[in-house]
């Protein structure tokens, strides 16, 4: 029995990953832009898309909060940014609003991004393919967020669909200069990314 729910759990998590590094391999000349149809009440200056001819440096575009990076099949866009010490969030299980606190010396930093799903089939999409920076270098991946309205782990959306949440991060309090990048590309078609300064 512990044998055969063993085998079941390394099946599942073998093609989870598979899925999650397949995500938008099908299209392989893909470029992303930057997309005014959406409103917002923050004001950002404008940006220019900029294509690098290098192979190993991937394609990037720099948004802000409230703007929108679009593909031929995904349109993303970061509604708000919040970086604090706690975050507060509703506990369907207790059916109470709760409080979750950093360890001492870290610093939340909760994204909430709607993604659109704009392609002629099915898509997965993942909180994994966003991910933050700091001005040194550092990556820094999604951290497990309480409420219920979390940006989904992974999640098939069909043409029109759209999905929003939260995105939780943990980051040292010195951290500075944060950008939340996408990656548009897959495994197969290389990095592509989009940026928006926080």
């Amino acid at each position: 029995m512990v044998n055969s729910n063993l085998i079941i759990l390394i099946a599942t998590a073998i093609v989870l990953i598979g899925i999650g590094l397949s995500a938008g391999c099908c299209s392989t000349t893909d470029s992303i832009s930057k997309t005014t149809t959406y409103t917002s009440t923050y004001s950002s200056t404008p940006s220019s898309t900029s294509a690098v001819t290098t192979a190993p440096t991937p394609e990037t575009l720099k948004l802000g909060i409230g703007e929108s990076a679009k593909s031929s099949d995904t349109i993303v866009t970061v509604t708000s940014v919040d970086r604090s010490k706690s975050y507060r969030y509703y506990s369907t299980v207790f059916e109470e609003y709760m409080t979750q606190s950093a360890e001492p010396g870290k610093d939340y930093v909760l994204v909430e991004a709607e993604l659109q799903y704009t392609g002629s089939s099915s898509d997965y999409v993942t909180a994994g393919s966003f991910s933050l920076a700091d001005s040194e270098g550092y990556r820094y991946d999604y951290t497990l967020y309480y409420g219920d309205d979390g940006f989904p782990i992974l999640k098939e959306l069909y043409p029109g669909q759209k999905v929003r949440g939260k995105l939780l991060y943990t980051v040292p309090s010195s951290a500075k200069g944060l950008k939340l990048y996408y990656n548009f590309g897959s495994v197969w078609t290389g990095a592509k990314l989009a940026y928006w300064q926080l």
